[in-house]
């Protein structure tokens, strides 16, 4: 390392590029001669992935990211390429990166600070290539940049504004039921027609899945905006018996299996013949004591109590309301329970016909 430093003789140059990085230590890749760009730059990268492929845990990812970005603080001409190995893991799982906002925010550092640590090692194709990913990935707008050095600042200023990373291209998905499309590993839009716009030119991954919580069937999209053809196209059927949250399915289930239609849910109904029972039972009970004493003996007899309950018409009242309430909330109770043996009755036959439709 000591022998790199005095060859170059520019003891301020990881001060003057990257104040954060100025006392890391400095070198080239091991075997690689003085001047010459090292393997990081020309690795090939991993191909298109397998669609059902086992993802990994978002959390486990930006474990691992969030190292290979401090092993690269620290060292970057050790660390870089690891860095790079693990962004590209990042990018092989969008489904996982689309639902982790911690984890889109972390990639994005993890490709300014890759691009940072080749500008230190010289390697302005590699910066290049990491920060034209940076600008991709994040929909034409790369956060705090100005927090990584000058030198990186005025690279992401050029290449912003390069007339092959414009944000002009465009992307059209028409589905047959409402489907998510993920471009990059960020949720674009979802529902049965998702147009997204201002994309930046270059290439870029669409991910198509049913518009579920955590589906396993989706289709990879890989594709390159150009100035002769902006604008992309796909059409997908995601599967028959994918729903998308909130939606309406054949069948939904309920407690009992399925939803049955009923307007009255089973514990309101019971809660209201409740109430009415009771209050059925406070007005007999009112009319029962009305003209009594308090000891509840008869007012006529001697001697005379000197206070009379009057409660006849609290006693009218509730004993009509309560009446009211058990028979109105009794009928819909039946009519639910009703409609609840219905449709067990027919969700035995939907299981039947979903069997036989799927083996």
């Amino acid at each position: 390392m000591n022998v790199f430093i005095a060859a170059v003789s520019r003891p301020a140059l990881l001060a003057a590029l990257v104040p954060s990085l100025a006392s890391a230590p400095v070198g080239l890749v091991p075997g690689a001669a003085p001047g010459q760009v090292s393997t990081l730059t020309s690795a090939p990268r991993p191909a298109v992935r397998a669609s059902m492929a086992r993802a990994p845990e978002a959390a486990a990812l930006e474990r691992k990211l969030q190292a290979a970005i401090t092993a690269a603080n620290e060292d970057p001409d050790v660390a870089a390429a690891q860095l790079r190995t693990t962004l590209d893991e990042v990018s092989a799982a969008p489904g996982v990166t689309a639902r982790s906002q911690s984890l889109q925010t972390l990639r994005i550092e993890g490709l300014l600070t890759l691009a940072r640590a080749t500008l230190v090692l010289e390697e302005r194709d590699a910066a290049v290539e990491a920060i034209d990913e940076a600008i991709r990935v994040s929909g034409g707008n790369v956060p705090s940049v100005e927090d990584f050095g000058p030198s990186l600042t005025a690279l992401y200023e050029e290449r912003v504004a390069a007339p092959q990373l414009r944000a002009v291209g465009s992307l059209q998905v028409s589905c047959t039921s409402p489907c998510r499309v993920i471009l990059d590993g960020r949720v674009a839009g979802t529902g049965n027609n998702v147009s997204v716009t201002g994309i930046p030119l270059g290439s870029h991954v669409a991910r198509l899945e049913p518009q579920t919580q955590d589906p396993t069937d989706f289709v990879m999209k890989d594709f390159v905006l150009t100035d002769d053809a902006r604008s992309q196209e796909y059409s997908y059927e995601p599967p028959v018996e994918a729903t998308p949250p909130g939606g309406t399915a054949a069948t939904t289930t309920t407690q009992t299996g399925v939803e049955s239609g009923r307007t009255l849910p089973r514990w309101a109904g019971i809660l209201g013949m409740a109430a009415g029972g009771a209050a059925l039972l406070g007005g007999v009970f009112a009319l029962a004591i009305n003209g009594r004493c308090p000891d509840l003996s008869d007012a006529n007899r001697e001697p005379r109590c000197r206070d009379v309950f009057e409660t006849l018409p609290v006693g009218i009242g509730l004993t009509a309301a309560g009446a009211g309430a058990l028979v109105g909330f009794g009928v819909a109770f039946g009519i639910g329970e009703g409609k609840d043996k219905r449709a067990r009755q027919q969700q035995g036959q939907t299981a039947i016909l979903q069997f036989g439709m799927r083996f």
